[in-house]
C-alpha cells in the first residue's frame, strides 16, 4: 500500500478512510434496520466495490422489493471484473474499518459488525443532494437493506461471482 502522501490526489480523495468508513456505516445501518442481527464482517469487503463503482450505483433499482439475484441477471455487465475490484479495493476497506472502529462508527463482535449510536447526521447534512458523495451514502444504506433481504453471506458472494 502506498503511503498517504504518495497516492495520486484523486485516489486519496475518493478512497479516504473517513469517507469510506461513513459509507460502511451507512451500509451496516441499512442492514441492521432490516435485520436485528449484526452485519457479516466478510460482507464489508463488497460494499466499496459496489457503492463507489459509478456504473453499478447508477443502475441500482429504486425499490428494495427488487430481488438482488434477478437484478444481477438483468445486469451481467456489472459483475464483470467484480472479483478483481473487490481484491483491488480491499486495502481501502481495511483502512476504512481501521478508521471506523476507534471512531465509534461501527463495532466488531466476532465475525460480525454492529451498528453504533454514533450519528453521521452532521456530515450528511453538509452534502448537497446532487453530489456523488450524497448518492454514495444513499446507495450504501439501500445496499445494506438489500443485503439483509438477499440471503446468507455465501449466497450473496455467489450472486456477485465471488467464490468462497
Amino acid at each position: 500500500m502506498l503511503p498517504w502522501n504518495s497516492r495520486p490526489i484523486e485516489i486519496a480523495n475518493l478512497f479516504n478512510p473517513a469517507f469510506c468508513s461513513v459509507v460502511l456505516k451507512r451500509c451496516v445501518d441499512g442492514y441492521c434496520s432490516e435485520r436485528n442481527n449484526e452485519f457479516p464482517f466478510a460482507l464489508s469487503f463488497l460494499i466499496l466495490p459496489i457503492v463507489l463503482h459509478k456504473q453499478t450505483r447508477e443502475h441500482f433499482p429504486t425499490k428494495i422489493s427488487v430481488k438482488m439475484h434477478a437484478w444481477l441477471q438483468d445486469h451481467p455487465e456489472l459483475r464483470m471484473n467484480f472479483a478483481k475490484r473487490v481484491i483491488g479495493m480491499s486495502q481501502f476497506t481495511r483502512e476504512a474499518l481501521i478508521y471506523a472502529i476507534p471512531a465509534g462508527l461501527i463495532n466488531v463482535k466476532g465475525s460480525s459488525i454492529g451498528s453504533t449510536n454514533r450519528s453521521i447526521h452532521e456530515y450528511s447534512k453538509a452534502l448537497k443532494p446532487e453530489s456523488e458523495s450524497f448518492h454514495c451514502l444513499k446507495n450504501a444504506h439501500f445496499l445494506g437493506r438489500w443485503f439483509a433481504q438477499a440471503g446468507e453471506l455465501s449466497t450473496i458472494y455467489l450472486m456477485w461471482g465471488i467464490s468462497v
